[in-house]
């Protein structure tokens, strides 16, 4: 038998005071602050001058990218990926083989070895923030 959670939650604030909330109240706060998922976003062009661009604060995201023009197109803009929060993780996946999206080593990027990534169909990169040094730190990718 499940039992309903109690209507209220007696917690200690940061200076160790209890303080009380109401259960969905708590629930809720918990919810946005551990864990907002996984979000994958709809297709985006991208431009040289403008970089990727990041939503509000989701933990992690799934950045589906496709260059605005034709062929490859290299990221001019710094930094090249918008500045996130504090052990944020993106996840950036090109979606078409023609219209790729180059991502080099510098201006808010840290990528594995300094060597550049194409990104082209399905091809993903995938980063965390630091925000001490304002810079995306590759963590890994899988490129064709």
């Amino acid at each position: 038998m499940i039992n309903a959670p109690p209507s209220d939650v007696r917690l200690l604030d940061n200076q160790d005071e209890s303080v009380n909330t109401h259960w969905a109240d708590w629930l809720e706060d918990v919810e946005h602050h551990i864990n907002l998922g996984e979000l994958p976003l709809n297709l985006q062009e991208i431009f040289a001058d403008v970089g990727i661009p990041l939503p509000g604060e989701v933990t992690n995201v799934i950045i589906r990218v496709i260059s605005a023009t034709s062929g490859i197109l290299d990221i001019t803009a710094s930094p090249q990926i918008e500045f996130g929060f504090d052990g944020q993780f993106i996840t950036i996946e090109g979606m078409d083989d023609t219209r790729t999206v180059k991502l080099d080593d510098g201006n808010g990027l840290k990528l594995v070895s300094g060597s550049s990534a194409v990104l082209k169909d399905s091809d993903t990169i995938s980063f965390h923030f630091n925000a001490e040094k304002k810079l995306w730190i590759e963590n890994g990718r899988a490129i064709s």
